[in-house]
């Protein structure tokens, strides 16, 4: 009998900063059999975090040693011939970001293009870097649907998928955003932070 597939799911940091803390460790193991799926994390992300002080105040945990920990044993490495590729296809998306008028960043980009060069799902809750990969048909996954993973697989159960979504609520991070989504895929109405 022959090992399943892993797929790795590139989380972009809007998804990382929903799920990171509440499902701790999130790297560095798979979940699930038949397939089993990999949380991986760009690299760039800390350079992101720690250069923002908005992003530094709101997720101050991120900081923490554990954390820290967490997203080295999940980065991404990516081969030489590989950040080639992923440079051209940035070039190309930023393109495309200018001509749809979208407010994606080069980071933004660059999180796409290796998961398209590297053969990635992506899981990313930015709306108009949604919109780009619907412009190349290239699929993608939501804080959403990586909880639904989560409970399908048996990393969560559905009551660790509520408490982290009622810390979204608490943070107001999203409700009205998430709520048809989040009805849909668990059947239930959004929970609120009490």
């Amino acid at each position: 009998m022959g090992t399943s597939p892993v797929i790795k799911v590139l989380v972009d940091s809007n998804v990382y900063f929903r799920v990171g803390r509440e499902f701790y460790p999130l790297f560095g193991g798979t979940f699930g059999h038949g397939p089993s799926y990999q949380l991986v994390i760009h690299s760039g992300t800390n350079f992101e975090y720690y250069n923002n002080s908005r992003l530094r105040s709101k997720f101050s945990w991120m900081s923490d040693e554990v954390y820290s920990d967490d997203r080295a044993t999940g980065r991404l490495r990516i081969g030489e011939a590989k950040k080639r590729a992923v440079n051209e296809t940035i070039d190309f998306l930023q393109d495309t970001v200018a001509e749809m008028m979208l407010t994606c960043s080069r980071f933004d980009c660059q999180c796409l293009a290796t998961a398209m060069e590297m053969g990635l799902q992506f899981a990313t809750d930015d709306i108009d870097l949604q919109k780009l990969c619907q412009q190349y048909e290239f699929p993608f996954l939501t804080s959403i649907d990586v909880l639904g993973l989560f409970l399908t697989t048996g990393k969560a159960s559905m009551d660790q998928v509520r408490a982290c979504v009622e810390l979204w609520d608490y943070f107001g991070d999203g409700r009205a955003r998430f709520a048809v989504e989040y009805e849909h895929k668990f059947g239930e109405p959004l929970p609120r932070h009490e």
